[in-house]
């Protein structure tokens, strides 16, 4: 047991559980169960949670960490930070050039 009073199974199973149902969820999307449109919009949103999700337990982490382990924490957040806001552009973007607009800067589409 640790500090929690977990057991090393318990702990194995708190931390597999989100992990199998995620890949359940990316499954059944890859299998058809929605329209292929709608999955599409499915998997980049669970993406663009993810990597938002991912930035911010590191960046939590780096604030219990010390030196080279903070330092090593706050440049993966980083890292997971920069993909949620590419996947936040990428899964956005149509919606955006919907408009009729197909310029990329909204000042020239005037």
């Amino acid at each position: 047991m640790n500090e929690d009073g977990a057991t090393h199974g318990e702990r194995i199973r708190r931390h597999l559980t989100p992990s199998a149902a995620v890949c359940l969820v990316f499954l059944a999307l890859e299998a058809g169960v929605l329209p292929r449109a709608q999955a599409q919009w499915a998997s980049n949103l669970l993406q663009l949670g993810l990597a938002a999700a991912a930035g911010l337990v590191c960046f939590r982490t780096a604030g219990r960490e010390r030196a080279l382990a903070r330092s090593f924490f706050v440049l993966i957040g980083l890292g997971m930070a920069l993909w949620a806001l590419a996947q936040g552009m990428w899964t956005l973007g149509p919606l955006a050039r919907s408009s009729g607009c197909s310029s990329p800067f909204r000042t020239s589409c005037s």
